[in-house]
């Protein structure tokens, strides 16, 4: 009898060394650890749509920038938008001009939804989320399309970045935009 009880012992004990040994096999994808505590870097995210939440409402001159002489004047606050994401190298990611809002209000949001969705293929690097006011149309505009403000962004900070949030917000130099974003484990 005794020995069956050590036995017994022994096997509950050898199965619960085994289960614990086999816990980040249990962990949700991007999480390891003996408590699934560690969040792991993502191997590559994907932005799946850019919403644009805020751009500056005049140029940097003080003029509406639908304006300057081009009879396409409209009341202050509008422009026709676009977001453009590059990396850190300035090589474009995805450029949306040919989907351009046009006159679109600074205290409105706009959501952009590229034709395949942008792979952000180190998440740890510095990206540039930039808002350029399109000139299509403008007969007597000359030049390309004026930036109306860019923000830098990291996408995921290790020890900072808390979970696999599904929405991101960059901010900063005048613009701000919140990012639908998926993950790759």
């Amino acid at each position: 009898m005794k020995r069956i009880f050590t036995l017994t012992a022994v096997a509950v004990v050898f199965t619960v060394f085994i289960s614990s040994c086999n816990k980040d096999n249990n962990c949700p994808a991007g999480y390891s650890g003996s408590s699934c505590e560690t969040i792991n870097t993502p191997t590559q995210m994907t932005i799946t749509s850019i919403t644009v939440t805020g751009f500056p409402q005049l140029q940097p001159n003080g003029n509406d920038w639908n304006s300057g002489g081009t009879g396409q004047s409209n009341a202050s606050g509008f422009a026709n938008i676009y977001p453009v994401v590059t990396d850190a190298s300035g090589n474009t990611l995805y450029n949306f001009s040919q989907n351009t809002v046009t006159n679109a209000a600074y205290q409105s949001s706009y959501t952009f939804t590229p034709s395949t969705p942008i792979t952000i293929a180190n998440p740890t690097a510095s990206y540039n989320l930039a808002i350029y006011n399109s000139l299509a149309g403008c007969a007597s505009c000359s030049g390309s399309d004026p930036s109306m403000g860019f923000t830098t962004w990291v996408p995921f900070t290790a020890g900072q970045t808390v979970g696999f949030p599904s929405t991101i917000t960059a901010t900063g130099g005048g613009v701000s935009f919140q990012l639908a974003v998926t993950y790759t484990h």
